[in-house]
């Protein structure tokens, strides 16, 4: 299991953002129970008056490979608006090389990029209007190029296929290309889809609905080659995240206040395998027979957790956490 952390270094007050900076970093924990620190960068960030100055990290990683996007904003009322992004990748704990790095005027900063064991894919040059995509192979360092593959938002890679939301004609539409065969396998509308996930034979789980309201609108939505148009599993979703594996799909469902983590299986059948109840969820994956999720911890950050699905269901506990009080005086 991966996670990002990030720990204030000065100034993080949420009510007084006219500059903060973070030291954020990825860490791991395999069977052997140690959590290595995989990178570590400090994150800077400056708004109000005249300049406003803003970036961020992301992370993929396999056995094979870890990839890190760096992204930054900056923007001045005489200079305008311009942004950058760096990718580096390699063997986790190895060297690693930097396969994008550019910079443009009005440029947000977005780099799409998805990995699938020991194969990346990515823009080469996302600062430009050009939609590219590349694949590259770290086991045996090739890198081809996919003809007519625009990829300018989200990505997904799994096995033969490679999954891209596109901007079309005002209209969002999914996009699901088979790059052993050369040819787009089958496209549909995507409107108001939040997160998506790929399978090995090219089924999209996706799940949809208003950014304001993700679980009272969540639609979980089912594509695939045989039938490309979305068809809706007709369950209480929070359109928050999706994953798919072997046909089984997981999801964060609701009643109320109330919060699960649950899989559709292939013949539709649902079971709940996380029941957080009132306490808050995090992000969560899943991968063959195992699960991982995180969950608000009483000390204010989260705790992170990880089950294999016939331990299923599983409680997170009560949301009643204990009073502490510190010493000294308070003014």
């Amino acid at each position: 299991v991966a996670w990002a952390q990030a720990r204030c270094v000065e100034d993080c007050d949420p009510e007084l953002r006219n500059f903060s900076s973070e030291r954020w970093e990825v860490r791991s924990m395999g069977r052997d129970g140690r959590a290595p620190r995989l990178f570590r960068a400090r994150v800077d960030h400056a708004t109000g008056g005249a300049q406003f100055f803003d970036e961020s990290y992301s992370f993929l990683l396999s056995e094979q490979v870890f990839a890190t996007v760096h992204r930054t904003q900056r923007g001045d009322e005489t200079e305008g608006e311009s942004g950058s992004a760096e990718l580096l990748a390699g063997s986790p704990g190895g060297r690693r090389e930097r396969l994008v790095d550019c910079a443009a005027d009005f440029f947000d900063g977005s780099a799409p990029v998805a990995l699938d064991a020991a194969v990346l894919a990515y823009d080469p040059n996302p600062c430009d209007d050009f939609g590219r995509l590349v694949l590259r192979d770290f086991t045996t360092g090739v890198t081809r190029a996919l003809p007519d593959a625009p990829a300018r938002t989200a990505l997904r890679l799994r096995g033969r296929f490679a999954a891209w939301l596109a901007e079309e004609g005002g209209g969002t539409t999914l996009v699901v290309y088979d790059h052993v065969v050369g040819a787009v396998a089958y496209s549909a509308p995507a409107a108001d889809v939040r997160a998506f996930d790929l399978d090995a034979d090219g089924t999209v789980a996706a799940v949809a609905g208003r950014a304001s309201r993700p679980c009272s609108s969540g639609r979980l939505l089912r594509y695939s080659v045989a039938s490309p148009a979305p068809a809706e599993i007709d369950v209480p979703v929070c359109a928050t995240g999706v994953r798919i594996d072997a046909g089984r799909i997981v999801f964060l469902g609701w009643e109320g206040a109330s919060r699960t983590l649950r899989l559709v299986a292939p013949d539709g059948s649902v079971r709940d395998l996380v029941r957080f109840g009132r306490v808050r969820p995090g992000g969560f994956d899943a991968e063959g027979e195992r699960i991982a999720w995180a969950a608000r911890a009483c000390s204010g950050g989260e705790a992170i957790f990880t089950a294999g699905l016939g331990q299923a269901p599983l409680g997170v506990g009560s949301i009643n956490c204990r009073a502490r009080f510190g010493s000294g005086v308070v003014p």
